[in-house]
């Protein structure tokens, strides 16, 4: 009975813990759900805008198929909210409940809450069922937790905040090689089909170890594997169909691989969008091209630790272990260097160098551009990496005793968050102050137009930043959009409607049903000599209506 009530005890710190990191990361702000404000002023770019566009407009489209398809995004052709990084498993799910929810509605706060939370059961689950230490796991999952990665993707790229699948994807393989259980295929499974319905970038990382289960299969010469394989992929494959990120658009490949990569310099260079001040000890250093979305910094107590656990290791072990170590764990090893390579792409850079470019087939760079954002598959290495520093120093108990090492790890765990403890501040404040700043959204007069029209279209429109934020106004006020947020689609319907609903405006002499947004003073002046037409301008976007038809 009590081992019971230690087991529950045990999970709800680790629930705690990750409940804990979010609020002193991020305030409780983005748990109200009717509070889009923070979400409208961006967060470090656009991309937050547009993961809530997408939301905000499939959730006022009818059911289609595919699932994720909204056609009041892109006129004419629609949009799968997939490409617009909107969590398409949660949107479906907030959509079921539409009629009860309130007019101003966001999940994302939630989304992240619940992402922290699973990342610190995660990350309790994985340095328990190696160390079997309650104390040296509630220290140790503090790194996990307050992941430099995990906290730059926050709120960022949303969904990419679900480093839950890594490093439940490390545990699962680490009790298949210890016990060999057919039931972690199914688990394995279970996340290909979520990964699918919240980002596809978790697809190889999850994979990589799946591989490495069907190696630890096939050296016991048993071949079972390929059937969970085979029963995985076909699982993985309808859920992306049903959802429409696969089979519904030709391509999903995108120009920039190799340039999305990750820099040589990047698990020591505290730089990011945001301009946040990452570290208290290391330097920003210099990058080049698109690295700037290969943030991967692991903090400085990680690099303290490694630099002590590299001593502890010169001065205890002998060549013989260290050999017998790396065999035990080269398909582990081979797995981690191949994630490497790839998140450094073709075009290996270093600072603001670029040292050396690859040629590869177009065959191959369509195929990579799938996963043009290379860097991110570095994610389960840093995670490896943290995990295989905490072991080495829990091996060395014997010689130092338990105390020292928990002592020790403390200490490493001090630093990297007094390391981290600037940005944490940072990140705070300012999520604190984008929740109580006003957006398009709040503005009266935008409202009153948006009532009397059905339509927006953009004409001379080149903010791009804007264009996500009147994309939410629009759908917010059920008004479809002739132009589309999403990444990938089917635009050729969309811009002959659109061409249309030009050709209507100018021969009729009414701008009737839609609204024209412009960023182009004299497309604007163009329109308003339109008798009806009245012309509004919120910052620098011109808004053009119906005068005549306001109510």
């Amino acid at each position: 009975m009590k081992k019971t009530i230690d087991k529950y005890s045990f999970v709800l710190f680790s629930i705690f813990l990750g409940m804990i990191t979010f609020i002193v990361i991020y305030g409780v702000e983005p748990l109200d759900v009717t509070n889009d404000c923070w979400i409208m002023q961006g967060y470090d770019e656009s991309d937050i805008i547009q993961h809530y566009a997408g939301w905000t407009a499939f959730r006022n489209s009818p059911w289609r198929f595919p699932l994720g398809m909204t056609e009041y995004m892109g006129t004419g052709d629609g949009a799968i909210i997939s490409f617009t990084d909107s969590i398409p498993w949660v949107a479906m799910i907030c959509k079921l409940f539409r009629r009860f929810l309130p007019q101003t509605f966001q999940y994302f706060g939630w989304y992240t809450l619940f992402c922290y939370i699973l990342q610190g059961v995660a990350a309790s689950q994985l340095i328990y069922y190696k160390t079997q230490d309650r104390i040296y796991t509630c220290v140790g999952a503090v790194f996990f937790c307050f992941s430099p990665v995990l906290m730059e993707r926050s709120f960022r790229h949303t969904a990419l905040a679900s480093h839950w699948f890594v490093l439940f994807s490390i545990l699962f393989y680490l009790k298949y090689r210890d016990t060999h259980h057919k039931r972690i295929y199914f688990y394995f499974g279970l996340m290909t089909v979520l990964a699918v319905g919240i980002h596809p970038y978790f697809l190889p990382m999850i994979f990589a170890f799946v591989f490495l289960c069907m190696i630890e299969d096939f050296q016991r010469h048993s071949y079972r594997s390929v059937l969970y394989l085979t029963v995985q992929l076909v699982s993985t494959c309808l859920a992306g169909y049903l959802i429409g990120v696969l089979g519904y658009y030709e391509n999903s490949s995108r120009e920039g691989f190799g340039f999305y990569s990750m820099n040589i310099n990047a698990p020591v260079n505290p730089s990011s969008c945001g301009g946040y001040d990452w570290s208290v000890f290391l330097p920003v250093r210099q990058q080049t091209l698109g690295n700037y979305d290969g943030f991967n910094y692991v903090g400085a107590g990680i690099i303290v630790m490694a630099v002590a656990m590299g001593m502890l290791v010169l001065v205890y072990w002998q060549s013989a272990k260290v050999i017998k170590t790396l065999r035990n764990n080269v398909q582990l090893l081979v797995v981690s260097i191949v994630l490497t390579l790839y998140a450094l792409s073709n075009v290996v850079t270093y600072d603001d160098k670029v040292l050396f470019t690859m040629p590869l087939p177009d065959t191959i760079l369509n195929l990579c551009g799938i996963f043009r954002a290379s860097s991110r598959l570095f994610y389960p290495v840093s995670y490896l990496v943290t995990l295989l520093l905490l072991l080495i120093l829990w091996y060395f108990r014997t010689k130092l005793g338990k105390k020292t090492v928990r002592t020790l790890l403390i200490l490493f765990v001090f630093v990297q968050l007094w390391d981290l403890h600037n940005v944490i501040i940072e990140k705070h404040l300012t999520m604190g102050k984008n929740a109580r700043t006003e957006s398009v959204l709040q503005d009266e007069m935008l409202q009153t137009i948006a009532r009397s029209a059905d339509y927006l279209l953009e004409v001379d429109f080149v903010d791009h930043v804007y264009n996500r934020k009147i994309a939410v106004w629009a759908y917010r006020n059920d008004m479809e959009t002739y132009f589309t947020v999403a990444t990938v689609g089917r635009t050729v319907n969309c811009k002959r409607l659109a061409e249309q609903a030009i050709e209507e405006i100018r021969t009729t002499g009414r701008v009737g049903k839609y609204v024209v947004a412009t960023t182009n003073k004299e497309t604007a002046d163009r329109y308003s000599m339109i008798s009806s037409a009245g012309v509004y301008q919120y910052e620098n976007v011109y808004f053009i209506y119906d005068a005549e038809g306001m109510e």
